[in-house]
């Protein structure tokens, strides 16, 4: 007779149960995590720097910890700037990446052409990572900079500083890692936001919020009739009601969610 520990049994069952809580889960969001991700990084716009008097650059830094791509690669955006009256310049140079005695270098050489951004790839200038080791945090690398030249009649050198890389570009936003990736949920939170105003709007009316502020004897009663007066107080009352009950954060959390389950809503 096979005897069966009652330890076995219960590991047993709180293996299944998290597997369906994750299947659930995953079933329930990951179709709204993507679609929020993918809106960050299309709409996320390049900050773009004086390269040359012609030409501005966008140096992008991946990291693998950020992106959900199957393969980040540090990249460089040329364009020409909005005064310039050329059809094409010709640039190159190289991207420099050093971190103690150790320097990576990626050559580009770009034909730049009016009102187009030309793409390049850097794939010798490793992901922009962070390491913890008994020395303290130690970053991919420590000092980045651009140098080469414009060709032309205008020939010139030029030679930009980069300096330190940082993660500021990742500050001021949601981000939650779950299934192997890390997932900025910036959009995902503004739709629930305005899935609950939009309802506060609906109960309430416009002024909804604002009046839910009002403290219920407010000074703007003292003018006015006995029936008015209490008629503005049942008004105040109920958008206080909705504001912080019916329509508040949680509830409406929740409500977001059993509509996105359901599919009767979806994230755009």
């Amino acid at each position: 007779m096979i005897e069966v520990s009652p330890f076995a049994i219960i590991n047993a069952l709180k293996l299944f149960f998290r597997m369906i809580y994750g299947g659930a889960t995953k079933w329930i969001f990951y179709s709204a995590y993507v679609t929020s991700d993918k809106h960050y990084h299309k709409n996320k716009k390049p900050f773009y720097r004086k390269l040359t008097e012609h030409i501005e650059y966008f140096l992008k830094l991946e990291t693998k910890h950020f992106s959900n791509i199957d393969n980040p690669k540090c990249y460089l955006l040329l364009r020409q700037t909005e005064r310039c009256n050329k059809d094409s310049i010709k640039i190159s140079g190289y991207v420099f990446a050093g971190v103690g005695n150790l320097e990576y270098q990626e050559y580009f050489c770009a034909l730049v052409k009016r009102e187009k951004t030309v793409l390049v790839y850097l794939p010798k200038i490793p992901l922009k990572e962070l390491r913890v080791s008994n020395n303290g945090i130690i970053p991919s690398y420590d000092n980045v900079f651009i140098e080469g030249e414009q060709s032309g009649d205008d020939k010139l050198v030029f030679r930009i500083v980069e300096g330190h890389p940082t993660f500021t570009e990742y500050l001021n936003s949601v981000w939650v890692e779950k299934w192997g990736y890390v997932w900025n949920l910036d959009h995902l939170y503004e739709e629930i936001r305005n899935f609950r105003f939009k309802a506060i709007r609906y109960l309430s009316g416009s002024f909804g919020l604002s009046q839910a502020s009002l403290p219920i004897n407010s000074i703007r009663m003292s003018k006015r009739s006995f029936v008015e007066r209490n008629l503005l107080r049942v008004e105040i009352i109920w958008c206080k009601l909705v504001v912080n009950f019916l329509c508040g954060e949680r509830p409406m959390k929740f409500l977001f969610w059993i509509l996105i389950s359901f599919r009767i809503i979806r994230l755009a």
